[in-house]
């Protein structure tokens, strides 16, 4: 025979699996459905969840990104890249790069990191810039990569950022991403682009 405190542990336990049940029914209608924000770039629209975002996008012609690199996860926390896509009529070059090719003179003889090293002749000590092997510097849309430069007197080269400006398939993208992983440029170029190609609809 059951006694009193038998059915009451019965009950609760009984009541118990029905509490489950319900929420297990219920909790679908609940959850919050993935927020994706839709952009045009280049003639295609990329479909990409909020999380990515480092602020809501603006620009109707494209969008930045933040993620962690190589994971590819939502950027907050370090090793932190960050990615802008535009269209590729809207792209220039940046500020050292013009002055570059004022000077006439885009490119040395010098190779680093499987890149062709331009002289540092705007803001002598700043920056240094590269171009991709087999990108014309006196092109509209040279493929560039601006870095700041190792100096004693500066942060160590773990802080020191380096923007790399392409354009691919009508798309203008920048990377922006540490000095210290300059060696893997096309490494890291390839994984983007196949990291943005899967947002695309």
């Amino acid at each position: 025979m059951l006694t009193s405190i038998n059915k009451k542990k019965l009950l609760l336990i009984f009541l118990g699996l029905i509490f489950i049940v319900t929420i297990d029914i219920i909790r679908p209608r609940f959850d919050p459905i993935p927020q994706k924000y839709c952009q045009p770039a280049g003639g295609d629209t990329y479909c990409i969840p909020v999380e990515y975002f480092s602020l809501p996008p603006i620009d109707p012609t494209g969008f930045g990104i933040t993620i962690n690199y190589p994971a590819m996860t939502p950027g907050d926390k370090a090793p932190r890249m960050l990615i802008t896509v535009g269209d590729a009529d809207s792209y220039g070059r940046n500020d050292d790069v013009v002055e570059l090719l004022r000077a006439q003179n885009p490119v040395t003889d010098t190779v680093r990191y499987g890149l062709r090293e331009a002289p540092s002749r705007l803001k002598p000590g700043i920056r240094d810039i590269f171009y991709e092997p087999n990108t014309d510097p006196f092109g509209s849309q040279p493929s560039a990569i601006s870095c700041g430069i190792e100096d004693s007197t500066l942060p160590p080269s773990q802080n020191i950022i380096c923007t790399h400006h392409f354009i691919n398939r009508g798309i203008a993208i920048t990377i922006a991403y540490r000095k210290e992983n300059l060696a893997n440029w096309a490494t890291i170029k390839a994984d983007v682009l196949t990291f943005i190609e899967s947002f695309k609809q």
